[in-house]
């Protein structure tokens, strides 16, 4: 399950450039320029080779489709990657909850207590090298709890709360909430294993702003962890996971460093203007998005995924 050719999809000199969605990106490190070669180059017998896949699924929250209809998901992603097909599916049964908000109350496990379930129950399975772990959204988080504890696997996480560069969980890390078990535990660990990490663009769970101090920007991240969220599991395709690859450094990235590749799907409409779009004429609204995402996308930095990165004010 190892990338494609990383693609930066633009010219090879350092400095500010201007991105396809016309806001200005930070200036760029050399490291950030350059994107290498995949540090694990297989054979043709090795990405043939169909191996099992161990997911974890969310946070019982709103959306909750079933099994089928969550591999079938799977599928989309395992494919718009470029990776071959599991031979098998094995789900890890945990609690996913977050107790008061998830679908079973006060009778679900705490946030921080679902993930050590989680984790738990992954390490029971003993997946095998190779194998590869599947987490989406609070699945994500156990998946890189588990990370940090074991080596050998391939890891595919999509809407990853714990993604460097844009997950509310490296955003603060180290903030508790003791009264809603909630921590906030940081970004997913580098251990070597390939890694893929798929966010779509606005889910507050997985690309929250950087710079607080741009309250439309958090307003958008938060809309989007509504009407964003928890679509992705019936919603994005193969294809517009591919064509994330072409779409520039914004969208697509592989960091040797830490052997991950790092996709942004966008989201065409922003969160914010959603509610908008069935009550108002579509020019009003596009007239507005402009603008309006150019500055919200000035509470981002795009320019490197990997690179754990806090919010803060200024």
């Amino acid at each position: 399950m190892s990338p494609r050719p990383a693609n930066s999809g633009e010219g090879g000199q350092l400095g500010v450039t201007r991105s396809a969605d016309g806001d200005r990106e930070k200036p760029r490190t050399p490291k950030q320029a350059e994107t290498p070669k995949p540090a694990e180059t297989p054979t043709p017998a090795e990405r043939q080779r169909q191996v099992a896949l161990h997911y974890l699924r969310g946070t019982k929250i709103g959306d909750d489709p079933s099994d089928e209809v969550f591999e079938r998901f799977i599928g989309a992603v395992i494919d718009g990657i470029g990776a071959p097909p599991p031979s098998r599916y094995e789900k890890v049964s945990y609690n996913a909850g977050f107790r008061s908000l998830s679908h079973g109350g006060m009778t679900d496990l705490t946030y921080d207590a679902s993930l050590a379930q989680g984790v738990q129950l992954l390490a029971e399975r003993a997946a095998e090298p190779g194998e590869v772990i599947f987490g989406y959204s609070q699945g994500a988080v156990a998946a890189s709890f588990y990370k940090s504890a074991h080596s050998g696997n391939r890891y595919v996480l999509v809407e990853n709360p714990s993604r460097p560069n844009g997950g509310i969980m490296a955003r603060f890390p180290g903030v508790s909430i003791p009264v809603a078990g909630v921590t906030f535990s940081g970004a997913t660990p580098h251990n070597g294993d390939h890694t893929v990490d798929v966010a779509r663009q606005y889910d507050g769970w997985a690309d929250f702003p950087a710079e607080l101090w741009n309250p439309l920007a958090v307003a958008n991240a938060l809309m989007g962890i509504l009407v964003v969220h928890g679509g992705t599991q019936t919603e994005v395709t193969a294809d517009e996971i591919r064509a994330a690859e072409s779409a520039g450094r914004r969208y697509y990235q592989y960091d040797a460093d830490s052997n991950t590749v790092y996709y942004l799907l966008r989201t065409p409409s922003l969160p914010l203007l959603m509610p908008f779009e069935r009550v108002l004429p579509r020019r009003v609204v596009d007239a507005v998005a402009g603008p309006l995402r150019w500055f919200i996308e000035t509470a981002y930095d795009r320019s490197d995924y990997s690179r754990p990165t806090r919010s803060t004010f200024l």
